[in-house]
């Protein structure tokens, strides 16, 4: 099949569409890949299993970028070069701006300052991912509307030149490394026949672009479900980066011989309060609309009087909610961060025997372990 879909929707309504696709290659007899991040592998499964009620993924393969390197390095073999880890790429930029640090201005003498040499890496990654060559960037600082930036864009320029360099002999950097993957994936037909679904990326990255579009034609059919909506929406501006990721795979595609079909189904969440829809279509709206019905049960709002006080209300709230039926792991607490004493909700979900996980975002050098 020559041809991408792509599936667009809001949040919450996109995975039944993916259980949709799953059940109908089930039916018809045909091998399903669902391509998704690193961090989401464990968690698709689980929900694979759940959703469609089966007691394996015998027919399923779910597949991560990691995953699949290896899966196709055991198949086909690896090259005859190296590829840099986090580390090895950290060392490669680290000498590159010791032995150009007299060329350059912006980052000169940085290199033992701590996380500069991170940081650099990063901007390096982000380079990379705009498909960006040095001398394009040079073009581009040119431009710069300040020195300081004219500055570091030139440096990052000299220290790309100098990267690219340095590697090219020995190893293969990670761009390199996924190119080859992906060719010897399209040889292998390893992925022929099948139906292939991705899920959970924000946009359709470069790394991804490439894959579609290698896979184009040997894949039965190839699905990609974002979050997003038209420009037309109240808050269509919040997806510009999706859209402006899926034009750029529509031009590779047409260059490759390939279409694109895009479809965005329209509707409202089914099952919800007036309410709720309205907050769904004007939560980020430019121009929001006024709302003049009434909340009814469906949306609260209470101010506490001390974080205690709503630590209170929210273990009434998750009872009275669970004594109408609803399941302790259908429901979530979100808190921002600092909005109250470390340990107050769990001790008082704990003494009101509410069973919860909690789920927390940190700093790894805050770690005791990294600490000591």
């Amino acid at each position: 099949m020559n041809s991408v879909k792509i599936i667009g929707g809001r949040s919450g309504k996109i995975w039944p569409q993916v259980l949709r696709t799953a059940e109908e290659s089930r039916k018809a007899g045909r091998r399903l890949i669902l391509y998704v991040p690193e961090q989401y592998t464990l968690q698709a499964e689980r929900d694979l299993i759940t959703g469609l009620n089966l007691p394996g993924l015998l027919e399923i393969q779910v597949i991560s970028p990691r995953k699949l390197k290896r899966q196709v390095r055991e198949q086909t073999g690896t090259g005859v070069k190296n590829s840099l880890n986090e580390l090895g790429r950290a060392m490669a930029v680290h000498r590159v701006m010791t032995e150009k640090a007299e060329e350059l201005h912006f980052y000169r003498n940085m290199t033992d300052l701590p996380g500069a040499v991170k940081r650099v890496g990063e901007a390096l990654d982000e380079l990379r991912d705009s498909e960006m060559t040095p001398e394009e960037l040079e073009e581009y600082a040119a431009g710069a509307p300040t020195g300081a930036e004219r500055a570091k864009l030139g440096d990052l320029r000299i220290i790309w030149s100098g990267y690219r360099e340095l590697i090219t002999e020995q190893f293969d950097d990670e761009k390199t490394v996924w190119t080859d993957t992906v060719n010897r994936l399209e040889r292998s037909g390893l992925w022929d026949g099948a139906d292939l679904a991705v899920y959970g990326f924000d946009t359709v990255r470069p790394d991804l672009r490439e894959l579609l579009v290698r896979l184009c034609g040997r894949v039965n059919s190839a699905s990609v479900f974002l979050i997003m909506d038209s420009a037309k929406a109240p808050d269509g501006r919040i997806f510009i980066s999706q859209r402006d990721s899926v034009r750029r795979l529509e031009t590779v595609l047409q260059e490759n011989g390939c279409t694109l079909e895009e479809v965005l189904p329209q509707g409202e969440r089914k099952d919800c309060a007036e309410v709720l829809k309205w907050l769904d279509r004007n939560l980020f709206a430019m121009n929001p609309e006024p709302w003049s019905g009434e909340t009814g049960d469906a949306l609260e709002l209470y101010a506490g009087s001390t974080p205690w006080d709503e630590t209170v209300k929210i273990a009434s709230t998750l009872r009275k909610w669970h004594g109408e039926g609803i399941a302790w792991g259908s429901m979530a607490v979100a808190v921002p961060a600092g909005a109250m004493p470390d340990g107050m909700l769990q001790a008082g979900l704990k003494v009101n025997g509410i069973p919860c996980v909690w789920q927390q975002k940190d700093r790894a050098a805050d770690h005791p372990v990294c600490r000591l």
